[in-house]
């Protein structure tokens, strides 16, 4: 099905990643649903099931674009005109670029600030993840440390239990 040059689409992982979250998530909270709260469970649900992409999208965005531009900032101070090692790096990027024409420094530059940007944006990235990973080890968390459920139609019988006639 899927050759050694092909990979497993990501929409693909995700979908199934969701399915199975999303299934656990919801079947913990029936089991320890109250019966006269079935119909608040229903709506929230159905919110959280709506508005729960678009929010987290909303935050991962906003979180990579803001820490981006810190990364950018810091990455730029540490650019300096004149430094050695900055020099030379314009120095090669402007030789890379000069058969492209004339202002071979200024495309340098442009070479240079593309590169700054691309580690600005990478970083963000990286911070975004480490957020996700934190979110999510604290639900784990939340959820571990949560009592038992209180016995229901779903609850789960040993196949060795005695039974009662």
């Amino acid at each position: 099905m899927w050759g050694t040059d092909q990979f497993l689409p990501s929409s693909l992982l995700q979908s199934v990643g969701q399915s199975f979250a999303l299934s656990a998530v919801v079947f913990f909270a029936v089991l320890h649903l109250r019966p006269q709260d079935a119909i608040t469970f229903g709506a929230a649900t159905q919110v959280t099931r709506l508005m729960g992409g678009e929010v987290g999208t909303a935050f991962v965005v906003t979180f990579i674009r803001v820490r981006s531009q810190i990364a950018s900032n810091l990455l730029g101070l540490h650019v300096q005109i004149g430094d050695g090692q900055v020099a030379q790096r314009l120095q090669t990027y402007a030789a890379a670029t000069a058969p492209a024409g004339n202002s071979a420094t200024a495309r340098g530059a442009a070479v240079l600030g593309s590169v700054v940007h691309s580690m600005a944006v990478t970083q963000g990235i990286i911070d975004a993840f480490v957020v996700i990973a934190a979110l999510t080890a604290v639900t784990l968390i939340i959820i571990v440390t949560r009592r038992a459920a209180p016995p229901g139609p779903a609850s789960h019988i040993s196949p060795f239990a005695r039974r009662v006639p």
